[in-house]
């Protein structure tokens, strides 16, 4: 992209946005973990409070988190949910970021925001007010009534011990890139394509614009990567 963009146009460029569950420390995706907040804990930031309501977009938490102090918040959780770990599977596998330190544990909630600098007065009022919400399906500070999306059902956070995973955002991807017609071919800063360059997937811009729904740079790959190769094989006929 760094060559083609010398010549080639540009589309949503300027779009971008990170995703939350990155850890503080990381230098890899492979050290996200975003899953915790599906499976039902919460979000909070150093402050001990709730944010946003969890069960959005990780890109839309993410903006949110970058505007807490520090850029910084907490996936809090306990054991029902930390039993939901997935092996294997890195944005899941909330057990292996245990044993590696990156999920922090404690007996107590109050130990537990000690061990990670939050306050702990709002904290513990914080989750005594979603741990009374959770059981009527619906949090009374940001309308969660479900895990993801409005599916699953709220869970209380109160079976010891519990967890919290320090999570930022960071840029995975972005959602602009090399500018293409319907061909998928390349176009020019001045929207010409140019002749025998094609592109696809990821590197190319356009789709996406300010928002992204998840799974969709999965289906820009498949399917404009067909639609480039029966473009390109038309072009050599």
């Amino acid at each position: 992209m760094r060559c083609a963009s010398r010549w080639a146009g540009l589309a949503d460029i300027g779009y971008i946005r990170g995703t939350f569950g990155t850890h503080p420390d990381a230098g890899s995706e492979q050290l996200s973990i975003i899953h915790p907040i599906y499976k039902g804990a919460v979000a909070v930031s150093r402050r001990g409070l709730r944010f946003i309501d969890e069960s959005v977009s990780y890109k839309i938490i993410g903006d949110a988190c970058l505007q807490q102090p520090g850029g910084l918040a907490f996936q809090v959780f306990d054991q029902p949910i930390m039993d939901l770990s997935v092996p294997g599977v890195a944005t899941s596998d909330m057990r292996a970021g245990l044993e590696d330190g990156r999920v922090i544990q404690a007996e107590t909630l109050e130990d537990l925001a000690a061990r990670c600098g939050i306050e702990s007065a709002p904290f513990l009022a914080t989750m005594v007010r979603y741990n009374t919400d959770a059981p009527a399906g619906r949090d009374t500070l940001f309308g969660r009534d479900g895990l993801a999306s409005h599916y699953g059902a709220l869970r209380a956070i109160t079976t010891a011990p519990f967890y919290a995973f320090p999570s930022t955002s960071s840029v995975l991807a972005t959602y602009g890139g090399i500018a293409v017609d319907a061909a998928m071919r390349v176009r020019n800063a001045f929207g010409v394509p140019i002749a025998g360059l094609f592109a696809a997937g990821e590197v190319t811009g356009g789709l996406h614009g300010a928002a992204y729904m998840t799974g969709s740079s999965l289906g820009k790959s498949a399917i404009f990567g067909r639609i480039a190769g029966r473009s390109a094989a038309s072009s050599m006929s």
